[in-house]
């Protein structure tokens, strides 16, 4: 039964797994085949679409390093900056 009161459909497929036939052989890996290569749209044996990622992924991670560190030196800077002016109002 459901929360609400109505009955819940439910098939039991014991019996037919037990006359199915069962597979003596396993199914082979396919990782880094040329099968996987083709389904995942690369081309050939070498994987060029997922080099080209793992490139771009680098670049973005580039980039997103020198901006955190322009950010940090322009805040030093600034910091840097508002001591220079404490000091120079303390002095007059």
């Amino acid at each position: 039964m459901k929360k609400g009161g109505t009955t819940r459909f439910c098939i039991d497929y014991s019996k037919l797994n037990d006359i199915t036939k069962k597979d003596a052989y396993s199914l082979p890996r396919i990782y880094n085949s040329p099968l996987t290569a083709t389904l995942n749209g690369e081309r050939g044996r070498g994987g060029e679409r997922e080099r080209e990622r793992e490139r771009e992924r680098e670049r973005e991670n580039e980039k997103k390093e020198k901006k955190r560190k322009k950010k940090k030196r322009k805040k030093k800077k600034k910091k840097k900056k508002e001591q220079e002016e404490e000091l120079t109002t303390f002095k007059i």
